[in-house]
C-alpha cells in the first residue's frame, strides 16, 4: 500500500466520505480526512452533511468553486445532494492528465492558503488547555 503522502502526490484531487451524511441531525461538522487535503494540497469534492463547506469557509479556508459546483452543500434531501456530488466526481474523472495537472497548478494559490490556515489552527490550544491555563492563572493570584 502506498503511504498517505505517496497518495497525494499521485492523484489530483480527493474524494471525502464523511461517517455523517444523513440530514437527520442539525448539525455541522468535518474531520480529519479534511484537515489532511489541507496538510497535502488537495482538492476535494465532500460526501458529508450540508453545510460542511461552508463551515470550512466561515474558519478562513477556501474552497474550489473554480472547478466544483459546490452547491451540492446547500443541498438538504440526501439523495438529491448525493447525486449532486456524484455528478462533481463524474466531472473530475472526465478530464485527462494533462488538463488534472494544469487545474491543480492554478489552484495552488489556494492550496497554499488552506496549508496556511490548518498551520494557524492546528496551533491555536486546545480549548481545554487554555481553560486550564485561566484557571492556574486565577487560583496562584
Amino acid at each position: 500500500m502506498p503511504t498517505l503522502e505517496n497518495y497525494f502526490q499521485q492523484s489530483y484531487f480527493s474524494i471525502i466520505t464523511e461517517g455523517d451524511f444523513s440530514r437527520g441531525e442539525q448539525r455541522q461538522m468535518f474531520t480529519e480526512k479534511v484537515l489532511k487535503c489541507f496538510l497535502y494540497g488537495h482538492p476535494f469534492v465532500i460526501i458529508g452533511l450540508p453545510g460542511t463547506l461552508s463551515l470550512l469557509q466561515n474558519l478562513g479556508f477556501i474552497t474550489f468553486s473554480s472547478i466544483i459546483d459546490e452547491s451540492y452543500d446547500n443541498e438538504v434531501d440526501d439523495e438529491k445532494r448525493l447525486s449532486m456530488c456524484l455528478k462533481e466526481i463524474d466531472k473530475l474523472n472526465s478530464y485527462n492528465i494533462n488538463e488534472l495537472k494544469n487545474i491543480y497548478n492554478d489552484l495552488m494559490p489556494i492550496l497554499h492558503h488552506n496549508y496556511q490556515t490548518y498551520k494557524v489552527i492546528n496551533s491555536m490550544p486546545a480549548p481545554n488547555k487554555l481553560a486550564n491555563d485561566l484557571i492556574s492563572w486565577y487560583s496562584n493570584d
